[in-house]
This record gives structure tokens, C-alpha cells and sequence, in this order.
């Protein structure tokens, strides 16, 4: 009987640790957050350019992009109006995304967005729940492509 006390008291203490999240400033546990980036993709004369590609890679702790992990790695295309949005969630900070778009008869472009406190919504920290970003790309013609 007294080792099945000791079995139900260790199985309550590690019931109380993996449920330790709470909304004090203490950063361990589960935080976890949900980012959205929106984008707007658009010819130099202004145009919106529908069904281009877009890849976006996550920029890890030690500041590289993950080119060779598919963990976060997205691809999505712009509507109609040269709209895009990707979503993500994530366990740690994530500060900084590549965003590679490509479309026939335009050049590649890369671009870096960089998620700053003004982008987090419901506090100052990237484990406050939200964070949102949007970000406009102008592609150039390529003249070199014959397709056009």
C-alpha cells in the first residue's frame, strides 16, 4: 500500500509539472506563438502579379536560414490580387524570414523580414501569443526570359 501512495504522489508531482504554463514573466514551460506574415507582391508599375511563388525559411537560433529543413519551410502562392499569407507557430523566438518569390518572365527576389516588438500583439515579448507582419514586393521584369 505504501509504495502505490509513492507511485500516485510522484505521478501528481509530474502531473503538476506539465501543466506549469501560466501567464506569470517566468519564460519556461509552453509558450508558444503564432505568427503571421501577409504579403502584397506587385510588378514595378504597380500591378498585382497573381500565382507567384512564394517560399519562406525561418531563420533558427544561431542565424541561419533552415534551407535544408522543411520544418517551417512554406510554399504558397499569391491570389488575384498579388496577396499572399503564411502562418506559422513556433516554441522559440523567431526574429527574422526569408521570403524567395519567383514568377515567369520576372526575376527571383529575396527578401528579409524582420520581426520587431511592434509587430507582437498582446505584450512586448515573442511569447505573448501573436505576432504579425506585412511586407510588400516589387518584382522586376526579366527581359532575358523569352516567354513574354
Amino acid at each position: 500500500m505504501k509504495k502505490k501512495r509513492i507511485y500516485y504522489f510522484l505521478l501528481s508531482l509530474l502531473g503538476l509539472q506539465l501543466t506549469s504554463c501560466s501567464d506569470e514573466e517566468e519564460e519556461y514551460g509552453c509558450p508558444i506563438t503564432d505568427y503571421r506574415l501577409q504579403g502584397n507582391v506587385v510588378s514595378e508599375d504597380g500591378n498585382p502579379i497573381n500565382n507567384a511563388e512564394i517560399s519562406v525559411d525561418i531563420q533558427n537560433k544561431s542565424g541561419k536560414f533552415n534551407e535544408n529543413n522543411n520544418e517551417f519551410k512554406a510554399d504558397v502562392n499569391t491570389d488575384i490580387l498579388g496577396n499572399f499569407t503564411y502562418r506559422f507557430s513556433s516554441e522559440s523566438n523567431i526574429s527574422n524570414v526569408r521570403v524567395i518569390t519567383q514568377k515567369s518572365g520576372y526575376k527571383n527576389d529575396t527578401t528579409n523580414v524582420k520581426f520587431e516588438a511592434s509587430d507582437y500583439s498582446g505584450g512586448k515579448n515573442w511569447s505573448d501569443g501573436k505576432v504579425s507582419k506585412k511586407c510588400k514586393i516589387t518584382l522586376k521584369k526579366d527581359d532575358s526570359d523569352s516567354s513574354n
